[in-house]
């Protein structure tokens, strides 16, 4: 599922976040999205979900890696590892731990927990099953 950068109607670029939400608005809700290494199901259409307004977002971390990634209710496909910190995190007042494909390990995204809880997974990680 990779993402070009698409023109809007003025002629400008489509941002990733705004390309992202397009992508996966055009399948069907119960569409498995799998891990891009593996081909493990991770989560589904269905269970994307908006945070702070909408369902992808773009951040770096402290070491100046830049991440995009979407937000879904459940991801029941991954594990979580290491305590929850609050260290660092891009969504004030949730505590975030590292989220892993439960099949082969590969780095997805985080689990985020506060008052609710969701998965941020990159996007580039994800792909339609095969």
């Amino acid at each position: 599922m990779g993402y070009r950068l698409k023109e809007t109607a003025s002629g400008a670029p489509q941002t990733p976040e705004a390309q992202a939400d397009e992508a996966l608005e055009t399948h069907e809700p119960e569409t498995p999205l799998c891990c891009s290494r593996c081909g493990h199901p991770v989560t589904r259409v269905r269970h994307r979900i908006a945070v702070n307004g909408r369902h992808s977002h773009t951040r770096a971390n402290p070491y100046g890696f830049v991440y995009h990634f979407g937000c879904f209710a459940q991801a029941d496909g991954c594990t979580v590892d290491g305590p929850p910190t609050e260290e660092e995190t891009w969504f004030p007042g949730f505590r975030w731990q590292v989220a892993h494909c439960a099949a082969c390990r590969t780095h997805l995204g985080w689990a985020f927990r506060g008052e609710g809880s969701f998965f941020g997974l990159l996007l580039d990680r994800l792909t339609l099953p095969s």
